[in-house]
């Protein structure tokens, strides 16, 4: 969630985090394997909403980079829906972390439902 948060007001200029804490956040994620793809969509989710064009498309492009694609719910697999939704239980109850907010939690939940 950090990881995030700190590319969101990079992007928009806006920087909440040094530039060496942003490349550890950016080392983290890229080392981490684990949950790749609800930062993806909490990227996608969060970028589309609060970046211009220009911005959000410098941000794809960065990911795509660290191996992170900006996906939304339309764009990913079964699989991938299963393992975030997962990883967003795990992250919940035994982490105590929530990583994805009442209503995209709901919206996982929907599209795994119609698939």
């Amino acid at each position: 969630i950090a990881f995030v948060q700190a590319s969101i007001a990079y992007y928009r200029g806006e920087p909440i985090v040094t530039d060496e804490q942003y490349k550890a956040l950016k080392m983290k994620v890229q080392r981490s394997g684990r949950r790749k793809d609800v930062t993806a969509f909490l990227l996608f989710q969060k970028g589309e909403e609060i970046l211009s064009t220009e911005q959000f498309d410098a941000l794809k492009v960065e990911s795509r980079r660290l191996g992170i694609t900006a996906e939304n719910f339309e764009q990913c697999t079964l699989a991938q829906l299963e393992e975030m939704y997962i990883d967003a239980l795990w992250a919940y109850y035994n982490d105590g972390v929530q990583l994805l907010s009442d209503e995209q939690y709901n919206q996982l939940r929907r599209e795994l439902q119609f698939q």
